[in-house]
């Protein structure tokens, strides 16, 4: 931090002669170039700024950009769009084409997070237009992204895979193995929710032993959970499914059984007909305070109903089955809740 501090001193100091118009563009220019290194620090660097004292149009739209992008590196989510439009209005007419096509980039990720997905698709697309032939661009790689997840979101796995698997290759071309993993996560979650079990198995053979030697335990089990799931509805024998599960709980989490996982292991306990096992997990799931999902709601329904079935409790089953169907009545135009429960 004191290094930070000292070279905006010196800054400041270096352009103390100049004219404002000149000061307010070297602090952006600083801030911009701190953005990739030290967000927090751009961060209270380009706040120090007073975008109305700037003395130009050009000055405001360039702080509006460079401070909507230094907020999205921070992982501070804006939902409304007026910081940014500035920039929208100022450089659609008179910005460069990358101007352009960054200011596109994060007014697409303000739309994203108010969940306006057919708005940020449409900006993506913009974005994506103007960036133009430089495809070795760490943006041509995060609009690839995040135009796989609205497709995705829209259950068009087609286009979904075509995007991922394009901002797969752009990470690993650009060196950045941490990304390229995710990358794969998300190609292995989309061939599940396909029902493609061949694909999965393939990204899964694939990034499997990278995850060992990056030695990424999180992203080990979460393939592990995706897998089972996989095996599971290619009606392989849940004991093995479960076997796997915990031999990897005992290399990668402490023995102990991640959240995320208690879900499958109901539905797996609840085929084999162990009741026990079956409770005990539900009991765990009904314990985490976590907002669920519509149709993971649906989904925990369903284990609960057979939970019932295993215990023969007629009467508590009748009268879950009545609010199970209330409640998934959403699901029958085209969410699909009989997989995204369990994963």
């Amino acid at each position: 931090m004191k290094q930070f501090v000292l070279l905006v001193s010196l800054i400041c100091l270096f352009f103390a002669c100049q004219s404002p118009a000149r000061r307010a563009e070297a602090l952006i220019d600083a801030a911009d170039s701190l953005s990739g290194i030290a967000p927090d620090s751009a961060l209270w660097l380009i706040c120090s700024i007073d975008p109305d004292t700037l003395p130009t149009e050009r000055l405001r739209a360039r702080h509006a950009l460079v401070h909507s992008m230094i907020l999205d590196k921070c992982f501070i989510d804006l939902q409304d769009d007026s910081l940014i439009l500035p920039a929208v209005e100022y450089f659609a007419e008179h910005g460069s084409n990358r101007e352009r096509m960054q200011t596109y980039y994060y007014w697409a990720r303000i739309a994203e997070n108010a969940q306006q997905f057919t708005l940020s698709s449409e900006r993506f697309l913009m974005a994506e237009h103007f960036l133009g032939d430089d495809t070795l661009d760490r943006y041509a790689a995060l609009i690839a992204r995040c135009l796989g997840d609205a497709y995705s979101l829209e259950y068009d796995f087609v286009p979904a895979v075509r995007h991922y698997r394009r901002s797969l290759d752009l990470f690993r071309a650009l060196g950045e193995q941490v990304n390229m993993l995710r990358m794969y996560e998300y190609l292995a979650t989309t061939y599940r929710m396909m029902g493609d079990y061949d694909g999965f198995d393939s990204i899964y053979a694939e990034v499997w032993p990278q995850a060992v030697d990056f030695d990424d335990k999180e992203m080990l089990l979460k393939l592990s959970n995706l897998k089972a799931g996989n095996d599971f509805f290619r009606g392989i024998d849940p004991r093995k499914i479960i076997d796997r599960l915990y031999a990897t709980y005992a290399l990668y989490h402490d023995g102990s059984v991640p959240e995320n996982d208690y879900p499958f292991l109901a539905l797996a306990y609840g085929e084999l007909g162990n009741a026990d096992s079956t409770r005990f997990f539900l009991k765990e799931i009904d314990a985490i305070n976590f907002p669920f999902t519509l149709s993971q709601q649906t989904g925990l329904l369903y284990l609960h109903e057979q939970m019932l079935k295993l215990e023969g409790d007629m009467a508590q089953l009748i009268n879950l089955s009545d609010y199970s169907t209330l409640i998934s009545t959403p699901c029958l135009s085209g969410v699909n809740c009989g997989e995204v429960g369990y994963s």
